[in-house]
């Protein structure tokens, strides 16, 4: 009898405890609602991380990247365009007062971590002013020669904190940079493609030669497909009457016009 009496207190016991538990979870979830968020937000952080380990997304960051915030980060990324964002923390570094050097110390110590790409492959582009805060933004390098498109872009207060990075970046394997054609042979084919533009659009075709178009081009790789493509980027002014400029990408071994398209100022890349 005694021992079927001392089963059941320990069965109440457990109940009790199990109810007192639920009910201090309610009341936690209730006084402290963003205790919900940080739950979904550690679920989601190890399906990101899953899923970066099957190569589907970029790289979740590291703990290391996460300790040195004052904030915690929201980390977004969409890996059919090769784009991440993070965003809504706050990352600063003892001793430096200019944008430009927390961001390239930044990307020493977590481009490899956080964006798959050496720090050495990144370029700085330009740096700019936007709704109150610094911006730097670097380009990739692949063997030395730009990807047309990519960014890496670090948002910076003025009180030297890194509050947002958002990236497009290459992050395949090796690639040969190598033209199979070089520059003159791809500018004939670009001249060809601007002069039968300016007549088509009624505009001056006789003032442009194979030297003056070969003196506006650029080697450059794009990313085509999940993988990387040579080409020749020439920006070419438009004459009067008409305005503007006409942008052509060569491909660099075949010579065929890839694109060709008119901007009316000339892009930063």
């Amino acid at each position: 009898m005694n021992a079927r009496l001392r089963c059941c207190l320990k069965r109440w016991k457990l109940v009790l405890f199990i109810a007192f538990s639920a009910c201090e979870l309610a009341f936690a979830v209730h006084r402290y609602p963003q205790l919900l968020g940080l739950r979904q937000d550690i679920k989601e952080y190890r399906k990101l991380k899953r899923e970066a380990a099957l190569g589907k997304l970029p790289p979740v960051g590291p703990l290391s990247f996460s300790e040195e915030s004052s904030a915690a980060w929201d980390f977004k990324a969409d890996p059919a365009f090769g784009l991440s964002r993070w965003s809504g923390g706050r990352w600063s570094a003892p001793g430096f007062t200019k944008p430009i050097d927390l961001a390239q110390e930044f990307l020493r110590r977590h481009s490899q971590e956080l964006l798959m790409v050496d720090a050495a492959s990144l370029q700085l582009r330009r740096e700019y002013s936007e709704a109150g805060v610094r911006v730097v933004e670097l380009e990739q390098l692949v063997g030395g020669v730009p990807v047309l498109g990519s960014y890496v872009r670090l948002s910076i207060d003025e009180s030297i904190n890194l509050i947002n990075l958002e990236s497009k970046l290459y992050v395949g394997g090796t690639h040969d940079i190598s033209p199979v054609l070089p520059l003159l042979k791809a500018s004939e084919h670009a001249l060809v493609a601007v002069k039968e533009h300016a007549a088509h659009a009624g505009g001056d075709s006789s003032s442009y030669t194979v030297n003056g178009i070969m003196s506006l081009g650029e080697y450059v790789i794009v990313a085509e497909g999940g993988g990387l493509v040579n080409m020749y980027r020439f920006v070419v002014p438009m004459l009067a009457p008409l305005s503007g400029y006409l942008e052509l990408l060569v491909n660099a071994n075949s010579g065929s016009i890839d694109s060709i398209k008119n901007i009316a100022t000339i892009p930063s890349q």
